[in-house]
């Protein structure tokens, strides 16, 4: 299991620095939404830059964070989705995320194979308790959208979030 990400600069070893625009973006919204996406590999990359972790833990918007609804491979195998925000608000130094969005649709089990890209996929369990005990608000619906996807084959469905 990944423990921490942290981005590093390796073309001249500097602080990865924000951009004051994104910055002032976050500082001036109403709400930011997190995700969903790989939560180590896309999401907390641009979260632990330190201006933009300052200007969430600053902000006086609503932090919004939609939960993916699969697992990923090599990052959130077997995550709840209350394992998803501790994540997210351990990286960010203490509890900020506001609304948590979840997917109560099952997905159906001939999804539960690996697919064209070697991702070994399952759903994202619940555990409303730890949820609650990390979020304002927890906000669970049916989220799912399956389409059927070309070129693959007829029988492949792919999940949209």
């Amino acid at each position: 299991m990944i423990d921490h990400v942290f981005v590093t600069n390796t073309y001249n070893n500097e602080r990865p620095k924000a951009s004051r625009k994104v910055v002032k973006a976050i500082m001036e919204s109403d709400m930011i939404v997190l995700g969903p996406g790989s939560l180590f590999t896309s999401i907390l990359p641009n979260l632990v830059i330190p201006e933009i972790k300052e200007a969430l833990l600053a902000t006086p918007a609503e932090v919004a964070y939609v939960c993916n609804i699969m697992t990923q491979r090599g990052e959130t195998e077997h995550f709840t989705d209350a394992n998803h925000v501790e994540v997210l608000n351990r990286h960010l130094g203490r509890d900020v995320i506001d609304t948590v969005l979840v997917n109560i649709e099952k997905v159906p089990e001939a999804y539960m194979v690996s697919n064209s890209f070697d991702e070994y996929l399952v759903q994202v369990d619940h555990d409303f308790a730890g949820l609650q005990k990390q979020a304002k608000r927890i906000i669970s619906s049916n989220f799912l959208r399956l389409e059927k996807a070309e070129p693959f084959t007829t029988e492949t469905w792919w999940l949209k979030n």
